[in-house]
């Protein structure tokens, strides 16, 4: 996996949906850094750190600086990294995130990596913690630092993969979208972290799509009883306040049993093309442009087969 190839996607997906006055300056290495392991996990630490950042402005402006590089680390350098203990001398890709935001006070910063701790409200973020577990995984480390009012560095740091030869990852050529001419499909997509929606959308639209957004369960089962007919697919996130995922799904289902749903989560594990009662789909999150369009084309397919 390219760690810089990684940051970027992440970055395109978050962009639209964090704070506006929010500016993001790359300062990625040239070439690659190459790292054995997940795309989806580190993504998805990516985007954490992206979006607490961004909540840390706090709606102010400032500049969110996404910087990558090779570091050389001994012991006493990775001691100071949570999870650094143990690790091999050598090189490693180190991938940095800075916020000119409201910053933690000692405190705070002693018990960021406790679990279920937290300072924004439930459900939102992944959490250093989760974070932390997926780095450790890759056998690597995080460190933070931070100051009330003085911002936050938040720098992972994963093994680069040992004599990887450089090489430019291959051309993804976009999903197809509907038929030039054709109706519009339309996709209601319900999450209630306004990143995902924003992001979903962008992808969408730009695919030939026409999208619904609904803030909640509730709102989505609103959204789909005022007009039944109208949606060719759901995106639904599974743990969204009010109604879940899969409680929207079973309304959804006593009026149309055939329409093909897509549940999203970061915790999902299952793969069934064919859920009880008409098509249904699992996209993991954190899901990028092509996989939720592949996704999204499958599904509508299907339903109208």
């Amino acid at each position: 996996v390219d760690l810089n190839q990684v940051a970027r996607e992440m970055g395109a997906l978050a962009a639209a949906a964090l704070s506006r006055k929010a500016r993001l300056d790359w300062r990625l290495a040239e070439g690659e850094l190459v790292v054995e392991g997940d795309a989806g996990q580190l993504g998805q630490t990516v985007m954490n750190l992206l979006t607490n950042a961004s909540d840390a402005l706090r709606g102010q402006p400032g500049a969110i600086v996404v910087r990558s590089a090779v570091a050389v680390l001994d012991q006493a350098a990775l001691t100071r990294f949570q999870g650094g203990e143990g690790l091999p001398d050598g090189r490693y890709a180190l991938l940095e995130v800075s916020d000119e935001g409201v910053g933690m006070d000692a405190p705070t910063r002693q018990r960021i990596f406790e679990p279920f701790f937290s300072t924004k409200f439930t459900g939102r973020g992944l959490g250093l913690p989760a974070a932390l577990g997926i780095v450790r995984s890759h056998r690597g480390a995080i460190r933070v630092e931070s100051e009330p009012e003085r911002g936050t560095r938040v720098a992972v740091v994963l093994p680069l993969r040992a004599g990887a030869a450089a090489r430019a990852a291959p051309p993804v050529a976009p999903p197809e979208g509907p038929v030039a001419g054709a109706p519009r499909p339309v996709i209601l997509v319900a999450d209630d972290e306004e990143v995902v929606r924003r992001a979903a959308r962008r992808a969408l639209e730009k695919a030939g799509y026409e999208v619904v957004e609904a803030v909640d369960g509730p709102a989505a089962v609103a959204a789909f009883r005022a007009a039944p007919g109208r949606f060719d697919c759901l995106l639904l996130d599974v743990t969204m306040p009010g109604l879940t995922g899969e409680q929207v799904l079973a309304e959804v289902r006593e009026v149309r049993p055939g329409l093909p749903v897509i549940l999203t989560s970061g915790f999902l594990e299952r793969d069934d093309p064919h859920g009880e009662g008409g098509p249904l789909s699992y996209l993991p999150k954190p899901f990028g442009p092509a996989d939720l369009l592949d996704t999204v084309k499958a599904a509508v397919g299907t339903g109208r087969g």
